[in-house]
């Protein structure tokens, strides 16, 4: 289960209290961002975007979600990033039905004409 919370009212009572999780325990299921930089990028150039998983490549060894895109120069830049917790289809799901659309927006999704993975 996913839990989408915003930067600006995030509380971390309010989010161990609503998965029950105790206040010792650390658990970080999923986190997904996009910088107002990127988010601007993505806006002018939505059309063609690509979307990977890199394995292991930080401190807690999770797999980390990356879109990128690609501007009329034919130049590459982040779009979105996401820390997730294993490569189940749930995951997945998660990313592209509820953490894309409510970061990135609906109107730039629907704009977009290529999504290029390997998944």
């Amino acid at each position: 289960m996913f839990h989408f919370f915003s930067l600006d009212s995030l509380s971390v009572e309010e989010v161990r209290s609503s998965m029950r999780v105790n206040s010792g325990c650390d658990v970080l299921l999923a986190l997904a961002w996009i910088t107002g930089k990127e988010l601007s990028m993505l806006e002018r150039f939505p059309e063609i975007l690509f979307a990977d998983v890199t394995e292991c490549t930080n401190k807690e060894r999770r797999g980390m979600f990356i879109v990128a895109g690609q501007d009329g120069n034919g130049n590459i830049f982040n779009a979105l990033h996401c820390y997730m917790p294993n490569g189940k289809p749930q995951t997945f799901d998660w990313i592209y039905a509820e953490a894309m659309p409510k970061l990135v927006g609906t109107s730039i999704i629907e704009r977009n004409r290529v999504l290029i993975t390997d998944f």
